[in-house]
């Protein structure tokens, strides 16, 4: 009987030397590796959405610089210019292949051109339109 209790209370020290040690167990860590990589690829799938948006940005930031830059050519010009008579006029093509279009029209006033100048690339549109008075007089 006596080495059944010598027994017991070995097996009772060992257990208690191990509950006093620190560290953490593998459910522990498998739990917070899981939770770290649920956060991880939601910050992933953020930052690809992210670079779509940016791009998306980018490529009507350049239409829109391409159609303010031909509108500020157009306003400049005489009012009894070639590029200002009534109809379509273009297609011009741009060094980064957009696709600049200007269509001019008699204004809602006497002596006045309605201008609708359109950038295109890739499908996508942008139109700008401005009223241009005849100033000459």
């Amino acid at each position: 009987m006596k080495s059944y209790l010598t027994y017991t209370r070995y097996i009772a020290s060992a257990v208690g030397r191990l509950k006093k040690k620190e560290g953490f167990t593998l459910i522990e860590v498998l739990l917070a590796v899981s939770i770290l990589s649920i956060g991880l690829l939601a910050i992933a799938a953020m930052q690809t959405s992210a670079i779509k948006v940016n791009s998306s940005a980018s490529y009507l930031t350049k239409r829109s610089t391409w159609a303010q830059d031909k509108l500020e050519e157009l306003v400049a010009l005489p009012y009894s210019n070639a590029k200002l008579d009534e109809g379509d006029h273009g297609p011009e093509t741009t060094s980064d292949g957009h696709t600049v279009e200007w269509n001019v029209v008699a204004g809602p006033v006497s002596d006045t051109k309605q201008v609708t100048v359109t950038v295109t690339k890739r499908g996508k549109t942008i139109q700008m339109r401005f009223i241009k008075a005849d100033l000459e007089d």
